[in-house]
């Protein structure tokens, strides 16, 4: 779980945070500056986190934030290093990401209230499965999921691959 009370050392934004620490490393998430003023990372080869819980109130910055991790990303990074899939509230908030991220970077930007985000779900644990026994490689994924209760209002099947893949997911570098 992170606390963004904890992580945000004032007003900060991308660009700066690039001119002042610009070799961060490929295959990271930067999640904000630290209490101490330096970068907070996410080392998406390390799969020792596991899942990210990012919880909030309303109104709080939750959005923003998994779209300043997203551009993070795609700023630092090819599509052949790292994907999001973005399953979303409300899809048309993440408008100003689709029309300025190469959309290589994005698997799909999808209502999380959709059956197809269920199925893109099965699809990502499928796909994590596969990269556990070797049978596909392939860039890091991050699933990016801005309402975590319209997951659970999925069928039983894509629900029981949330699950499995919330615990397993990393391991195979699917976020």
């Amino acid at each position: 779980v992170v606390d963004l009370q904890q992580v945000a050392v004032g007003p900060q934004n991308l660009s700066t945070i690039l001119t002042e620490f610009p070799y961060l490393p490929p295959q990271s998430v930067l999640f904000g500056l630290g209490l101490d003023g330096l970068p907070i990372l996410l080392n998406l080869l390390d799969p020792a986190p596991e899942s990210i819980l990012i919880a909030g109130k309303q109104g709080c910055g939750k959005t923003a934030f998994l779209k300043s991790m997203l551009r993070f990303v795609a700023s630092q990074n090819s599509p052949h290093e790292v994907k999001a899939l973005v399953l979303a509230n409300d899809p048309t908030e993440w408008d100003d990401i689709t029309q300025t991220v190469d959309s290589q970077f994005l698997i799909d930007v999808r209502g999380s209230y959709e059956r197809k985000a269920g199925d893109l779900i099965m699809a990502m644990a499928a796909k994590a499965e596969q990269r556990r026994y070797g049978r596909e490689l392939g860039p890091s994924i991050l699933v990016l999921i801005d309402n975590l209760e319209d997951i659970y209002k999925q069928d039983y099947d894509a629900t029981l691959n949330f699950e499995w893949l919330i615990h397993e997911g990393a391991s195979s570098q699917v976020w």
